[in-house]
C-alpha cells in the first residue's frame, strides 16, 4: 500500500471526517503544489486551520485522528488477515459511475475478484420481503443477463438482492455485492 493510500485510509477512519473534508484536504495539497498527501501529518492544529480553511473543530478531529496510528495499523492488519483490498477515489480502477456521484466514498473495500471497470453491470434491487412472483422474475431474467455477459450487482440484503446474487451464481455468472455495513460485518450475517 503506497503512502497516499495509507493516508487516505487513515483519514477515512477518523470519526466525523467524511468524503467532503477529505476531498478538500486533497485539493489543498494539489493546489499547493505539494508532492504528497502525507504532508498533512506534519501540520499542527493552527497550521491546518490556516492552510485548509476548515473549521477548527474539524481540524482538531483530523490532527487528533492522525496521531492515532494504532487505528490505521489495526485496519491494515484486518485487511491483510481477511485478504481485503482497497480502492481509493483517486485510483484508476475506481468505478466511474460511482466516482461521478455526489460525495462518493473515498475508500472502497474489495474482497474477491478485482472489480472490472470495463465489464457490463446491471443492478438488481427490490423488496426484502420478496414474494413468489419476485423470485420467478429474478430466476427468469438473471440467467438471460448472465448469458449475455452481464455482471449482476446488488446489495446482498434479504429478498431480491440475495435471490439475484444466487441466480447469477447458479447461472455461472459474476455477481458483485455492495455491502454498506462493511465486509467484516455483513448484513444479514448469513450472507
Amino acid at each position: 500500500m503506497n503512502n497516499k493510500t495509507r493516508t487516505l485510509l487513515h483519514l477515512n477512519l477518523i470519526s466525523g471526517i467524511g468524503p467532503a473534508t477529505i476531498e478538500r484536504l486533497v485539493q489543498f495539497i494539489v493546489n499547493s503544489n505539494l508532492n504528497n498527501l502525507e504532508f498533512i501529518y506534519n501540520l499542527d492544529l493552527k497550521e491546518l486551520v490556516r492552510v485548509s480553511k476548515l473549521p477548527e473543530a474539524i481540524c482538531q478531529k483530523i490532527v487528533s485522528g492522525l496521531k492515532d496510528l494504532n487505528i490505521l495499523e489495526q485496519e491494515i492488519k484486518l485487511l491483510e488477515k481477511h485478504k481485503i483490498d482497497i480502492i481509493t477515489l483517486y485510483d484508476d480502477n475506481y468505478p466511474v459511475l460511482l466516482k461521478n456521484t455526489y460525495l462518493p466514498p473515498v475508500i472502497l473495500y474489495v474482497k474477491g475478484a478485482n472489480l472490472e471497470v470495463e465489464s457490463q453491470n446491471i443492478a438488481f434491487v427490490g423488496s426484502r420481503k420478496a414474494n413468489n412472483y419476485g423470485c420467478k422474475i429474478v430466476n427468469l431474467l438473471v440467467p438471460e443477463l448472465v448469458a449475455n455477459n452481464l455482471t449482476i450487482v446488488s446489495g446482498g440484503a434479504l429478498g431480491i438482492d440475495a435471490m439475484s446474487h444466487q441466480a447469477a451464481i447458479n447461472a455461472g455468472g459474476k455477481t458483485v455485492a455492495v455491502i454498506g455495513s462493511g465486509l467484516l460485518k455483513p448484513y444479514p450475517s448469513a450472507h
